[in-house]
């Protein structure tokens, strides 16, 4: 997940990749991070994005694309509501 964070990433294919069920990976993954993987994940992609930006030199929808996101209404959506702003209020 972390090597691939753009990848389309669903419970099902994480648990593929670890061999396991889906069942096992979310109760698993939950009890040891402490949230579900997909909600890790999209963590994981919005502190990325905020990286990103900090530097200043995408754009919003390269960013996006960058960590995942297929549409830079989404990607704004998700962050805006992870972060408290949007990403092109987000100082760089």
């Amino acid at each position: 997940m972390h090597r691939e964070v753009a990848r389309i990433w669903t419970v099902a294919s994480l648990a593929r990749h670890c061999g396991v069920s889906r069942s096992t990976l979310a109760t698993r993954f939950q009890t040891v991070v402490g949230v579900a993987p997909i909600a890790y994940l999209t963590r994981w992609r919005i502190a990325l994005a905020k990286d990103e930006r900090s530097h200043g030199i995408k754009t919003v929808g390269e960013i996006a694309l960058s960590v995942g996101f297929h549409s830079s209404s989404g990607f704004s959506t998700a962050f805006t509501r992870m972060v408290g702003c949007s990403p092109k209020r987000l100082k760089a």
